[in-house]
């Protein structure tokens, strides 16, 4: 094998962190906060669906060694991040939730409307690429078959295992009570779905035990 070839395969594999089986996550520091922003990409059938993407060097000949580009879809317009370098880097088609204006930061809508071609999708949808569409709050979340639920901003995990509802994990002048509503909001879509795994686009995923660390809360 020649240098590049396994320099290539040595990006694949320290980019990406394993999930589960056909499902990987990765992250880069978020540029406008203290904290890492992740993404989560799905194998099926040699085809990789994308989550939140981030862009980070040498993402798209990671991605195209795994499989081909298919879809990206961003759980919130705030969550354009990679996506229309990446679309127009590998043809993938992207898919953006019909928000309400009012909760999408103006950079952020104006980089959604970067993009370029995009097809929108609400909870009325139903499914999506396999995916079960709930509203969280003023964004979206994705349920998979596994009852892994992907959320955007709302909840996150701490590195000792806890179940962070915004704003607690926002890092400057901490502690930050948990909103009523968003906490509210979000175990009755936990109850509701039956979720018991979270991937979070920020901080840590919860593995296994979402369903106790929610009615907890």
């Amino acid at each position: 094998m020649s240098f590049t070839l396994k320099f290539q395969s040595f990006l694949t594999f320290t980019m990406f962190s394993p999930v589960r089986s056909d499902v990987y996550r990765w992250g880069t520091p978020d540029p406008e906060a203290d904290w890492m922003m992740f993404g989560h990409l799905f194998v099926r059938d040699s085809e990789i669906i994308l989550i939140d993407p981030p862009y980070v060097p040498g993402l798209i000949e990671s991605i195209t060694r795994m499989g081909k580009p298919k879809a990206i879809i961003l759980t919130s317009q705030n969550h354009a991040r990679g996506s229309r370098y990446i679309r127009e880097k590998t043809g993938a088609t992207v898919y953006v939730p019909d928000q309400n204006p009012e909760a999408v930061e103006p950079q952020d809508a104006l980089a959604t409307k970067e993009i370029g071609q995009f097809e929108k999708y609400s909870a009325d949808t139903g499914k999506l690429l396999g995916f079960e569409i709930f509203k969280d709050f003023n964004d979206f979340a994705l349920l998979t078959d596994q009852k892994e639920i992907i959320i955007a901003d709302n909840v996150t995990g701490s590195a000792d295992g806890r179940l962070l509802v915004y704003p607690e994990y926002v890092s400057h002048d901490p502690p930050h009570p948990p909103n009523e509503t968003v906490l509210r909001g979000f175990k009755d879509l936990v109850k509701k779905t039956g979720a018991v795994t979270l991937l979070a686009g920020h901080g840590q995923n919860i593995y296994g035990n979402l369903q106790d660390l929610a009615n907890r809360k």
